[in-house]
């Protein structure tokens, strides 16, 4: 066992029921403990259609909603995973990665949001969690890949671990490796509008040598060159002591709105609301007040409004997920009634 990884078994148990309970991940979910109604996996293209994954009855389905109709546009097999879905840049394809957790396995789909047809791209002996788009190439896509599925603790379950981040060219079948960190977890993966770099949250514990060292590392958002991915840096505010989870950088790229804990010292169940942070970090606002679990923000197409996921039912045996949105400079939340219909 190498030092690294003898470091976070000693730690693993805190490190990992942190992260998961904040993460809301669903790697270890049986059939059984599928539940039906919205998950936490959505997007929101240039035009407003939204895309969201519900789950009926143990199946997962995808839907597309614009301001005309609701449609279910594809249903799967039960015990069918989607990990991540996303718009292509003019709208017109939905991509989602389709994980197989026993097999360790991802086959990537792209969905046509006209005529509903689907493809499947590549696979993988890996898991792909996150996925994305190039900005301006439908042909290019970028995600993150995690080589391991195992557990750094005898008592905490399995997760994915061994993070770095690809692309894939579709046109040339070609993957293309621009990390080797080997992160300990990787989330809300996002490109600069011209491509040069990523933008991505993981704990800041690459130069951790000892337990102590892995107790003091927050998770953080970093941009990461891709031409010099080792020149990686922390643009989030590097004093925050409180871990940052999901978060969206805004269109302008100099602010982001993120995901954190507001109750850390209080001793009770956690609480995770949205913040907003420039990123000279000269202040901070808190943009909602739900008082349970409110996360997973995407940017509108007019570059003010943020949709986000409210749990309503967090901590509890089964979650109860709601579509919100809220204008970043008026953040008055209002919830977006979703007409599924079982």
């Amino acid at each position: 066992m190498t030092k690294r990884r003898l470091v976070l078994w000693i730690s693993g148990t805190l490190v990992v029921t942190v992260v998961c309970i904040g993460l809301g991940l669903f790697f270890s979910q049986s059939d059984t403990e599928k539940r039906n109604g919205l998950t936490d996996i959505y997007d929101v293209d240039q035009d407003g259609m939204i895309a969201f994954v519900y789950e009926n009855k143990g199946k997962q389905e995808i839907y597309l909603r614009t301001d005309q109709k609701e449609e279910r546009a594809l249903t799967l097999e039960k015990g069918q995973t989607i990990a991540d879905i996303h718009f292509s840049p003019h709208g017109t394809s939905l991509v989602y990665s389709l994980m197989d957790i026993d097999k360790e396995e991802t086959s990537v789909h792209i969905l046509d949001t006209r005529s509903l047809d689907t493809e499947e791209i590549f696979q993988e002996e890996a898991l792909i969690t996150e996925i994305t788009y190039h900005p301006e190439e439908d042909h290019i896509l970028f995600y993150t890949k995690a080589m391991t599925y195992e557990n750094y603790s005898p008592i905490a379950s399995a997760r994915p671990h061994d993070f770095d981040i690809f692309s894939y060219n579709i046109e040339k079948e070609e993957e293309t490796r621009f990390t080797n960190l080997k992160a300990y977890n990787m989330r809300s993966l996002q490109l600069a509008a011209d491509a040069s770099s990523v933008y991505i949250q993981m704990m800041d514990d690459e130069d951790a040598e000892s337990a102590d060292d892995i107790f003091e590392a927050h998770q953080k958002v970093f941009e990461i060159p891709l031409d010099q991915p080792n020149q990686k840096e922390i643009i989030s505010d590097p004093e925050r002591t409180v871990d940052i989870f999901d978060f969206v950088v805004m269109p302008h790229e100099e602010a982001m709105v993120f995901q954190s804990i507001s109750n850390e010292k209080a001793g009770e169940t956690f609480q995770y609301e949205l913040y907003y942070d420039e990123f000279d970090h000269e202040e901070e606002q808190q943009l909602t007040d739900i008082q349970e679990y409110a996360g997973n923000p995407v940017i509108g197409p007019d570059g003010e409004t943020v949709y986000f996921i409210v749990n309503s039912n967090f901590a509890k045996e089964q979650p109860e997920h709601h579509l919100y949105q809220m204008d970043v400079l008026n953040p008055e939340p209002k919830e977006i009634n979703l007409e599924v219909e079982n």
